[in-house]
């Protein structure tokens, strides 16, 4: 999965400018929403994607719609900053474990077995922190959404 983004001066442009930036490698942070003031004709969500800022303008009449994705996003980005953690504390405990092996003899292994089981996990590791789809997170904060609307009507 990945966030599309489509850039021209208004959506009636003729020429647009479109970007991909894969969720499995630009972490969305900074989330925000600046709601709609009383002279406002729009609010906007802005984020980090990567090092990228984007602020998408979005009408006022739209604004329930927008808080929504806001909610959706933010969970999203929740999501990456924690798989992001869990590879950092990964690739560590890796790092520590490395250097202790290193240190005491040989438990009856040989080196490139070592080497290989410590290379699969990691693999393994940065294959569950860094995944292509976060369709779950997404699906699940949307269903969240509507059932938070039908429990208030």
């Amino acid at each position: 999965m990945a966030l599309i983004l489509l850039e021209g001066e208004n959506a009636t442009t003729t020429r647009k400018l479109v970007e991909r930036y894969d969720y499995k490698n630009n972490t969305i942070t900074h989330v925000k929403f600046e709601s709609a003031g009383h002279v406002d004709r729009d609010c906007e969500i802005k984020f980090n994607i990567g090092a990228k800022g984007i602020s998408i303008d979005i009408a006022k009449g739209e604004q329930t719609s927008a808080q929504g994705i806001y909610k959706v996003m933010e969970l999203l980005s929740r999501a990456q900053v924690a798989n992001e953690r869990l590879w950092e504390i990964s690739t560590l405990g890796m790092k520590h474990a490395s250097e202790a092996l290193y240190l005491t003899e040989n438990s009856g292994q040989t080196l490139q077995k070592q080497s290989d089981e410590a290379t699969a996990w990691l693999y393994e590791a940065y294959k569950r922190t860094h995944p292509h789809c976060y369709r779950d997170v997404i699906q699940t904060a949307f269903s969240d959404l509507r059932l938070a609307d039908k429990m208030a009507q």
